[in-house]
């Protein structure tokens, strides 16, 4: 079975078109076709299911997934190199990456964020701040504990990224914390700070002052107004945190998303990447075997059908070459006709 084209529609009403020029397969034979159109001319499938786009994001457990290429990899000790290993590992990693984007876009999309934080950890709350298993516990154990107590409708998508350090910070989106208390941030930092967080010394070796010691911070991104301490994260007890706004739930997702790399792939190999609430929506897809010359069809028929209207302003084109496995793929947004 293989698809061609997927339709998402989120929660909010936009509609998603992805269009792959070469076939997908599904390799774990899952996935329903909902249309095929008998006139059109038999397509030729491409085995690709061992390559990133063989498995779809929704339809497969990462932890169980990752558990099998362990397991995999333990069987293969003794029988390939240690350069194939490696090369199976790494193509693995890949595999996780592009899984976990397309997770993170999709319950991104698919929800109404109504705040950014940031939160780190200080050395009462965690033993090694570089401990990425310590940190995410402690991080998501706060966030349960908020909901069960504070916040019982709270929607949140907790992002990790590692300082230069080596430390761990974490970002989320976050809604419905009505009962959340907020107050506005002031700057801290009485001295000006380097890349590498430590203070910025003048030519004779003093400290820079920051002329905007104590002063109300604000920010410009993700678009919001004020940058807020979130008071229910005692400073002392667990770390700083800040919190910003969101006014557009599209540009958040972007920018969270950027966090999520390779380097961070393979330093949390096997472990969870990213942490959703259990109350969170995903997009609804379907998926369709059609021609590629009847795209501008397929096109016209979700604007009818939907409502909506397909967007020039975010048109994207990727192309992908992994080895022996190239595709092109095409993204088109579909919003509502004002």
């Amino acid at each position: 079975m293989a698809y061609n084209y997927r339709i998402k529609k989120f929660q909010n009403g936009t509609i998603q078109l992805t269009y792959y020029d070469k076939p997908v397969l599904d390799s774990l034979d899952k996935l329903k076709i909902n249309r095929k159109r008998e006139s059109d001319t038999p397509i030729i499938y491409e085995d690709i299911s061992d390559t990133p786009f063989g498995y779809i994001e929704d339809a497969i457990d990462y932890d169980l997934y990752e558990l099998q290429q362990q397991k995999t990899n333990a069987r293969l000790e003794g029988i390939l190199t240690p350069e194939e290993i490696e090369e199976k590992r790494n193509h693995s990693i890949s595999t996780a990456f592009s899984r976990t984007k397309h997770m993170i876009y999709d319950y991104g999309r698919s929800n109404i964020w109504e705040w950014f934080f940031t939160l780190t950890l200080n050395d009462r709350a965690v033993s090694d701040k570089t401990d990425y298993k310590e940190c995410s516990k402690k991080v998501t154990t706060w966030f349960n504990n908020l909901r069960k107590r504070v916040c019982p409708d709270m929607k949140y998508l907790i992002i990790p990224e590692e300082h230069k350090s080596g430390a761990w910070h974490f970002h989320a989106l976050v809604s419905d914390v009505k009962q959340l208390e907020f107050e506005v941030a002031i700057n801290n930092q009485e001295y000006r700070l380097n890349e590498f967080g430590d203070i910025l010394l003048d030519k004779n070796g003093q400290p820079v002052p920051n002329k905007y010691f104590g002063e109300e911070l604000r920010t410009d991104y993700p678009n919001g107004d004020y940058i807020y301490n979130i008071s229910n994260y005692n400073s002392k007890r667990y770390g700083w945190s800040t919190a910003t706004k969101i006014k557009d739930t599209r540009k958040a997702v972007g920018y969270i998303v950027k966090y999520i790399t390779k380097d961070l792939t393979n330093r949390a190999f096997g472990c969870k990447r990213y942490f959703p609430s259990r109350n969170l929506d995903l997009p609804e897809s379907e998926y369709l075997i059609d021609h590629k010359d009847n795209l501008q069809q397929i096109i016209t028929e979700i604007e009818q059908y939907y409502g909506v209207k397909v967007s020039t302003e975010y048109f994207k084109n990727v192309k992908i070459n992994n080895g022996e496995y190239q595709n092109s793929i095409s993204y088109f947004e579909f919003g509502g006709i004002e």
